[in-house]
């Protein structure tokens, strides 16, 4: 499976907004293939990422990821996003050939 999922990505689920800031739960890192540039904005502000990118992540027994949730490229331990962090914009499982999920293709920016 390393071939075809050849990448770490690290995602976090987006939970509820306590005291008007976001909970968040980090899942554990996952296999997937990581799709697009990687450039980053730099500013005074903190840096932001200017492209969006496609992870093809491969499915997993519990996996649900959902647009406002967030993702990064390897493992980052962090138990909230760092800044920079993309966030996910649209998340589509996908099947092959069954009803089963095989994997799910996110885009974040």
């Amino acid at each position: 499976m390393r071939g075809m999922y050849p990448h770490t990505a690290t995602v976090w689920r987006k939970g509820p907004e306590e005291d008007v800031r976001a909970t968040w739960s980090r899942l554990a890192p996952v296999r997937c293939r990581i799709e697009g540039p990687s450039a980053v904005v730099r500013a005074i502000s903190g840096d932001t990422n200017a492209d969006s990118l496609v992870f093809i992540i491969r499915h997993t027994d519990g996996l649900v990821i959902a647009p406002g949730d967030k993702a990064s490229r390897g493992d980052v331990p962090a138990a909230t996003p760092p800044p920079g962090a993309h966030t996910i914009t649209a998340a589509e499982p996908l099947s092959v050939g069954t009803a089963d999920i095989h994997h799910w293709e996110v885009t974040a920016r």
